[in-house]
């Protein structure tokens, strides 16, 4: 019972994010990709986020990478500040 709570839990908060996100990519259509980028890379220390692949809130790759970190301008709808996760984290998207 527990294991089927916490899948419904992880896919009505999956689903709540992507509708959430494609607001904020409307919102925020007028910043340039390379102000998203430069946001995104202050997430985390350059030894981590100069080889991390940077995706928009949307998911969508801004600039690719190769150590399996993923960066973004901002992790939820509406929020500026820039965050990075790991592959275990990001679930590998």
């Amino acid at each position: 019972m527990r294991g089927q709570q916490t899948r419904f839990l992880l896919i009505m908060s999956t689903t709540v994010a992507v509708f959430a996100t494609a607001v904020v990519s409307v919102a925020i259509t007028g910043e340039s990709k390379a102000a998203k980028i430069a946001r995104a890379l202050r997430a985390a220390p350059p030894s981590i986020s100069k080889n991390a692949t940077i995706a928009d809130v949307d998911w969508t790759v801004l600039r690719p990478g190769s150590n399996g970190w993923q960066c973004r301008p901002g992790g939820a709808p509406g929020d500026t500040h820039p965050e990075c996760d790991d592959e275990v984290w990001s679930d590998g998207r």
